[in-house]
């Protein structure tokens, strides 16, 4: 994993629940603003929903995956519909009260573990340089081991929530999702003819 620090994203960029609430490391997960679509079940809660156009052995059940969220605003009307929020993904400490206080980003998360690589490093006598990440080949096994393990300890404490800044209905939920999906793939086709 290299320690670049990510750039915030400061558009609402679509994203699936899923590609969130399965993010295997929270210091890669998405930094900035996004649009997610799902059905709100609970007040501190989105749903996945099935995708059309997706093969019925590749498709899941409406909520089976759930992402959690966070708002300030009463949510009554929206509970039990199709919905699209606004927001910005963030993570939460698992071990913690779920505050806003208490809330990281990916950014934060790889700040730590190049605070953590720099500190490491000098204690060894190393000469400082550029965190670089545990993919150096020049990083000692001592390093790279504390390294590989607080990453573990961050995957472990560290959950995603979108901290949510609006909320609206959404009655062509699943035809947006495909769209945007769509819209996806064309934008990575693009992107390779470039180069």
């Amino acid at each position: 994993m290299n320690f670049n620090l990510p750039v915030y994203i400061n558009y609402n960029k679509f994203l699936l629940v899923e590609e969130i609430a399965l993010n295997e490391n929270p210091a890669l997960i998405h930094y900035g603003k996004c649009t997610v679509i799902g059905f709100l079940s609970n007040s501190n809660s989105i749903q996945s929903i099935s995708i059309p156009k997706i093969k019925s052995e590749n498709q899941l059940a409406d909520g089976v995956i759930s992402l959690r969220i966070y708002i300030d605003k009463h949510l009554k009307e929206y509970i039990n519909c199709t919905v699209q929020i606004y927001g910005e993904v963030r993570l939460y400490n698992s071990n913690q009260d779920i505050e806003l206080k208490n809330f990281e980003s990916s950014y934060s998360l790889i700040h730590k573990l190049r605070e953590l690589q720099t500190k490491l490093e000098t204690e060894q006598g190393l000469k400082p340089r550029e965190p670089s990440g545990t993919n150096d080949k020049r990083m000692s096994f001592e390093t790279k081991f504390k390294l590989e393990k607080e990453i573990v300890a961050m995957k472990q404490q560290y959950k995603p929530i979108v901290l949510v800044y609006d909320i609206k209905h959404q009655s062509v939920a699943r035809e947006l999702i495909v769209e945007n999906l769509f819209y996806r793939q064309i934008r990575k086709k693009k992107a390779r003819l470039k180069n």
